[in-house]
């Protein structure tokens, strides 16, 4: 794989890896310590985050991305996704968990009652903001995009390494990368005020989107259960592969 085409590769496998809990976790950690010593933290914490996924992924990229790019992937795929009876287990266990999960949400919010709320709120200290740091920095090994852009990266020169995966790291943590400037610029309320502002104006909607999601897919992966063996059928395409 040529450059041109390798860093062609970083806006749309970065976009697809985005995750925005870092930004969650620190906005929400500023807000419990404003002062200097806790913007610090936040800053540190927002840094590990960019340069920690940029480390990791060149160190895998330079110890197993050769192995990773020679995986016959196609071929796993297909082998579980036609494994026969075991197959179809697999989706109706993930269709019921996904339905039961979207179901007892609903059935939360119809109650007025929100788990997350009725908790009491722990106070993140810079430590806690370090293991989680690093847990995310493991979990997103996990990532399609990040293991994809990590296998094409192994074919390049150490300096594209580098490069490419700085800029997949900004990209799949773009708002983060935004709030990282803001807070040097001292402009970090900017932020804190948005995310107020969304919570206010859409924060009840918002929170049915995930439950009424997961009782769609979970309902789509039962249908296609009963109806691929039947009529061959594929009501999700991308698990016949």
């Amino acid at each position: 794989m040529d450059l041109a085409r390798y860093f062609s590769l970083v806006f749309p496998l970065g976009l697809a890896g985005f995750d925005p809990a870092p930004l969650f976790v620190a906005l929400y950690f500023l807000a419990k310590n404003g002062n200097r010593s806790g913007r610090r933290t936040v800053l540190g914490f927002s840094l590990l985050i960019l340069l920690g996924v940029t480390a990791w992924g060149l160190f895998l990229s330079l110890v197993f991305g050769d192995f990773i790019a020679r995986l016959p992937w196609h071929q796993i795929f297909h082998a579980i996704l036609n494994a026969g009876v075991w197959t179809l287990l697999g989706k109706l266990i993930i269709g019921l968990g996904l339905l039961g999960y979207g179901l007892f949400r609903l059935y939360q919010l119809r109650r007025g009652t929100n788990s997350e709320t009725e908790k009491p709120a722990k106070n993140r200290s810079a430590s806690g903001l370090v293991v989680f740091a690093l847990i995310f920095i493991l979990v997103v090994t996990t990532d399609v995009p990040f293991a994809a852009f990590v296998a094409a990266s192994a074919s390049q020169p150490l300096w594209a390494q580098c490069v490419g995966l700085v800029l997949w790291s900004l990209l799949s943590q773009f708002p983060l990368t935004f709030f990282v400037i803001a807070l040097i610029a001292g402009k970090e309320a900017l932020f804190s005020k948005a995310l107020a502002f969304v919570r206010e104006r859409f924060g009840a909607a918002l929170r049915y989107v995930l439950p009424v999601l997961c009782v769609a897919l979970g309902g789509a992966f039962l249908l296609d259960v009963i109806l691929f063996p039947a009529t061959r059928f594929a009501l999700l395409p991308f698990l016949h592969v």
